[in-house]
């Protein structure tokens, strides 16, 4: 029986907290032959991210384990801890994803769970899923600008095809590939605000480990949660993070 761990980073998520968990819950009821466990990392929340998670817990959620940092460590530092905490319960699987609502989490688990079931999953391989928006149109044009950039960027520089960054928050890993790419030093020692779920199939494309993508359909986009600055941010880490790719 493979156990699957589904790790997921909180700041600020008062709004999503109970609505995600819920859902995932429901779903992974339906995968009764497989062993479950969802760890959640409060990054030091300033609204009633940590309280809302103890009270569901307790109330809702015994497979729910909450690991709260003492002070605010960024998504990167945090999904790490979330990361190495999943292979200390040897996680066979790992599933990460967001708390949001910029994807379907059941769309998400069944396509994942599907490999999974089928046996087209190793414990050596990285799926990513790579949302869908519903309506391209919303997106900000700075966005769709430097998408369409990055995307020759990786053909040209690495010969990674249609492969988009922004679209990767949810991947799964098998246990095998997740232990030795944290192992990296290029991995270990990045701290930069944003990137991490670009960086880590990169490194395990380098290492020659096999990367799919995915798409994840029913994707949403908000504008607000996507200002130019923030989009700006993102892009200049993932430029950061092929600089240490190409040069390592």
């Amino acid at each position: 029986m493979h156990k699957i761990v589904i790790v997921i980073p909180c700041f600020n998520e008062e709004k999503n907290i109970i609505s995600t968990l819920k859902t995932i819950l429901s779903k992974i009821h339906s995968y009764k032959e497989y062993t479950f466990q969802v760890l959640v990392v409060d990054d030091f929340s300033t609204d009633e991210s940590a309280l809302i998670l103890n009270s569901f817990k307790a109330d809702v959620f015994s497979k729910l384990q909450i690991i709260r940092n003492n002070k605010n460590l960024g998504i990167v530092r945090s999904t790490k801890i979330l990361f190495e905490a999943a292979l200390k319960l040897k996680a066979d699987f790992i599933i990460k994803c967001d708390m949001d609502s910029d994807f379907s989490h059941p769309i998400l688990l069944d396509i994942f769970m599907n490999r999974i079931k089928n046996n087209q999953l190793s414990l050596n391989e990285i799926l990513v899923g790579e949302r869908q928006i519903d309506n391209v149109k919303n997106q900000c044009a700075l966005e769709i600008e430097e998408q369409a950039k990055m995307v020759l960027y990786l053909n040209k520089n690495l010969n990674i095809k249609n492969y988009n960054p922004v679209s990767s928050g949810v991947l799964l890993f098998g246990k095998n590939v997740l232990t030795t790419v944290l192992q990296q030093q290029i991995v270990r020692e990045y701290d930069q605000m944003w990137g991490l779920d670009f960086l880590l199939p990169l490194v395990a494309i380098k290492l020659k480990y096999k990367v799919t993508n995915l798409k994840i359909d029913n994707g949403t986009y908000s504008k607000e949660r996507r200002p130019e600055s923030k989009i700006k941010a993102q892009y200049t880490s993932y430029y950061h993070i092929l600089d240490l790719i190409i040069n390592n």
